[in-house]
């Protein structure tokens, strides 16, 4: 996929939702670990957002999370939501929704 088609795809992603690749040692720390806690049978993930925060501020720059620094300090609700895509073309692991409206469109 070129670039121009990853930026393309990007630009239509849905509000609140981010594809994130989350290291196996995220994984671990949250209990999302692909294969045993996350899978294709069953790949939604409520995460509290005191988790992901944790995350941010143990980790700095080196969190998967901090891209979505911003996203996350704006966001209200309480948990988010993890989607596991196995099939990505973006080269990553998950989908990270941040706002109820991209949440409630994966359940």
């Amino acid at each position: 996929m070129s670039d121009a088609e990853i930026e393309e795809e990007s630009e239509e992603s849905m509000e609140g939702a981010f594809p994130i690749n989350l290291s196996s040692e995220t994984q671990a720390s949250l209990d999302c670990i692909i294969g045993w806690d996350i899978s294709s049978f069953e790949p939604l993930k409520f995460i509290q957002m005191e988790l992901v925060k944790e995350n941010l501020e143990t980790k700095g720059e080196n969190s998967d999370f901090h891209p979505f620094t911003e996203d996350l300090k704006e966001a209200t609700v309480s948990e988010v939501l993890l989607v596991y895509e196995p099939n990505t073309t973006l080269g990553t692991n998950f989908i990270l929704c941040t706002l109820q409206e991209s949440i409630e469109e994966f359940i």
